[in-house]
């Protein structure tokens, strides 16, 4: 028996790293449903389902390298021991995530932000020209100002700032 279900991989991120922390996150929820939150010796079984569960999905996409011990004399241990190299192999693909989140931010030339300031300057003036309520009108351009503010901080953030080409460099 196992923890994961069919309708469980149907609709998969497609990033592999987020497809085993989706998996691993149902697996590990089931099992502590099954076994009431308890490690117990009646639990063994459970237990060593989820690990190899676990082991063959990260295996399959490539995530990291687990294996356990069934030849043991302390389960609890070893289900321990792999439950801290399943929370190591997350917290490093979640920081790889936020890396590549990073890279990919926001970086707009002055023209794109020119244009997108023009935009939202027309926006804000159609809505304050409209005939809804003055709440309603100062909830909509204060959705527009979080959004320009978004902009201005991403294009200003420091990494943004700091990107020099070569020719740029000062020589001394």
């Amino acid at each position: 028996m196992s923890y994961l279900r069919d309708s469980d991989f149907f609709n998969l991120p497609e990033d592999d790293a987020e497809a085993f922390i989706h998996l691993e996150g149902i697996s590990r929820t089931r099992l502590l449903e099954s076994i009431h939150g308890e490690f117990s010796s009646d639990s063994y079984d459970a237990i060593y389902r989820y690990m190899n569960e676990i082991t063959a999905i990260a295996m399959e996409l490539n995530v990291g390298d687990l294996y356990f011990e069934t030849e043991t004399d302390s389960y609890n241990t070893e289900f321990k021991r792999f439950l801290m190299s399943v929370d190591s192999i997350i917290a490093r693909l979640r920081v790889q995530r936020a890396k590549r989140d990073r890279q990919g931010a926001l970086e707009l030339a002055n023209v794109a932000h020119g244009a997108i300031q023009a935009h939202l300057v027309r926006l804000k003036s159609e809505i304050r020209a409209t005939g809804m309520a003055e709440g309603r009108k100062r909830s909509l351009l204060d959705k527009v100002d979080d959004l320009e503010l978004d902009i201005v901080e991403r294009r200003m953030a420091p990494e943004t700032i700091v990107r020099f080409s070569p020719a740029m460099r000062v020589r001394r």
